[in-house]
């Protein structure tokens, strides 16, 4: 089985948590990119990208570990 099937295999069965920390994470992206510029906002800077990076590493163990179940 290819690498790339063996994504999609893990990413068909995502649950709804999965979902939401995949959406936490590209939020919180998001959030990383608006708040690089005003001042104000750069206190916060180190929170989202340890929100970022954990939802990161979640989604990409739990991706893997949903594809490894289906072989």
């Amino acid at each position: 089985m290819g690498f790339v099937a063996k994504l999609m295999n893990g990413a068909n069965n995502y649950s709804v948590a999965d979902f939401a920390v995949l959406k936490t994470g590209l939020l919180a992206l998001g959030v990383i990119t608006g708040i690089s510029f005003p001042r104000r906002l750069q206190a916060f800077f180190p929170l989202f990208v340890i929100v970022y990076l954990v939802s990161l590493v979640y989604i990409i163990v739990r991706t893997f570990s949903l594809a490894e179940q289906d072989e």
